[in-house]
Order: structure tokens, then C-alpha cells, then sequence
């Protein structure tokens, strides 16, 4: 029934987290294989700028965890509601923090609009379990910004 579906679902994305997240593997090549994806599947034309100074290794697995899954959430929300032509992702190295721009020319939303309120709960829940923030602002008719600061820590780095 439902319950081993949801075991089944559970259970294959933790081997996924695992597999996706081995620690040999580097982060940014999962991230540059997810844009390049999302680049085939998207109408709209994806813009991405990675800062080549970020040391992924000074986040922790379930940050990079959660930031991914932001980032499939961010996509998948911005290809099925924005309608957008062009989205641009800027990834860079603050001082003791990742920073994580994405901004559609979209249509955008009001973002009190209780209806789209799932997924942004799904984003801001995850910012913050990375003890990070989430910053959202959108106009009807001029995109949406999307702004998410994650905090990295150097003891990761030992």
C-alpha cells in the first residue's frame, strides 16, 4: 500500500543522498552535471556563474544536501510557474559564507500568495536547517529574486 511506497521513496533517497553525496565525489561536479540537465529540459535560457574560489568541502553533507534540493525546488518552481526567457544563478565565496543568487524575468508572484506557499516553506525550512537565510522577492511582472546565504565553516576543512 501507501506506507510502503513512502518506505520504498524514503529508502531510495537515502541511498540517493548517499550515492549523490559520497565523499569522494565533488559537489560541484554534481551541481554542474544538475545545471547541465536542467539546461536541456529548461524553455528558458540558464545563466550560471560559479565562483571558482568556493571550497565546497567547508559545508557540511546535509548543507549540501539541502542546497541541492533548493536548487531542484528553485527550477522546477521557476519552470513551471515563471515563464521566464532567461535565469540567471550566481554562486559566490563570501567570508564565512556561500552565497546563492538566482533571479527569473519571469512573470513573477505575490509573495503572500498563500497558494505558493509549499514550496517556499520547503526553501526556508531548509535555509534554515542549513543555518542559513532565504531571501525572496517578487513583483507580478518583473521575476523573481532568490537569495540564500549559507554559512561555512572552517573546522570542516581540518
Amino acid at each position: 500500500g501507501i506506507h510502503e511506497i513512502e518506505k520504498e521513496i524514503r529508502n531510495i533517497s537515502h541511498d540517493l543522498n548517499k550515492e549523490v553525496f559520497s565523499e569522494n565525489d565533488s559537489f560541484k561536479r554534481i551541481l554542474v552535471t544538475f545545471f547541465e540537465e536542467q539546461k536541456k529540459i529548461m524553455k528558458a535560457k540558464l545563466h550560471t556563474d560559479i565562483d571558482k574560489s568556493i571550497d565546497w568541502d567547508s559545508l557540511k553533507s546535509s548543507q549540501k544536501i539541502n542546497l541541492y534540493r533548493m536548487l531542484q525546488e528553485v527550477f522546477q518552481n521557476a519552470g513551471k510557474h515563471a515563464k521566464a526567457d532567461h535565469l540567471f544563478l550566481s554562486m559566490s565565496n563570501q567570508d564565512n559564507y556561500i552565497l546563492l543568487e538566482i533571479h527569473d524575468d519571469g512573470i513573477g508572484f505575490s509573495v503572500n500568495d498563500k497558494n505558493k506557499g509549499i514550496g517556499l516553506q520547503n526553501l526556508r525550512a531548509r535555509a534554515k536547517d542549513c543555518q542559513g537565510i532565504f531571501h525572496i522577492n517578487s513583483t507580478v511582472g518583473s521575476g523573481t529574486t532568490i537569495i540564500v546565504s549559507i554559512p561555512t565553516s572552517k573546522e570542516n576543512l581540518a
